[in-house]
């Protein structure tokens, strides 16, 4: 609940919020701008929620497996956010995975969605690879990175690292302003 609540306010609130703002200034100066911006965000609001509604539906993973989850919400992050998505599986660990492993879904997801909307990245790349007896499981991307020394720990970090924990996986996150952020989950 914490987690479906977080995402509405993060995104389905904060754009109809922008609506709302839009549709005073549209008010006030008639400009056909404002319009086209509260039509964007209007559809922006229909696509999360449409997001939302199938996350909470798990029985659709569990019917079509991690790695195919996983395409379908990089097919959402190309058209959304204009962002260069890529699997790199040479082992087909994402393939192989439990599809009924949904917390695995949901913090590689989390990751994905970070990295296109906080991060701002135009390209993303998700590698699941065998290191010493051990899956990991990383999401690079090139955004706009962040100092992991000032960064407070919010509602996604946070997020990361209790699921991390329930799957007993160790969870690293290596970030540089500037130059993208790597996330490491080892299972």
């Amino acid at each position: 609940c914490n987690r479906i609540s977080r995402q509405l306010h993060d995104g389905i609130s904060q754009d109809l919020s922008l609506m709302k703002l839009n549709l005073h200034l549209f008010h006030q100066d008639h400009q056909e701008i404002h319009l086209q911006q509260m039509q964007e965000l209007l559809e922006r609001g229909i696509v999360e929620l449409r997001r939302i509604s199938r996350k909470m539906q798990p029985e659709e993973i569990d019917g079509v497996g991690i790695l195919h989850a996983l395409e379908m919400e990089l097919q959402y992050i190309r058209k959304n956010f204009q962002v260069c998505c890529t699997i790199d599986d040479p082992e087909g660990l994402l393939q192989k995975a439990r599809s009924s492993n949904l917390i695995l879904y949901s913090l590689l997801e989390e990751m994905l969605l970070n990295a296109a909307i906080h991060a701002k990245a135009t390209r993303i790349q998700v590698v699941a690879e065998t290191l010493n007896n051990q899956h990991n499981f990383l999401v690079r991307d090139n955004g706009i990175g962040f100092d992991i020394q000032l960064v407070t720990v919010g509602n996604g970090l946070n997020y990361l690292k209790e699921q991390a924990n329930y799957l007993g996986a160790t969870l690293n996150i290596n970030s540089t302003p500037g130059k993208g952020t790597c996330i490491e989950l080892v299972v």
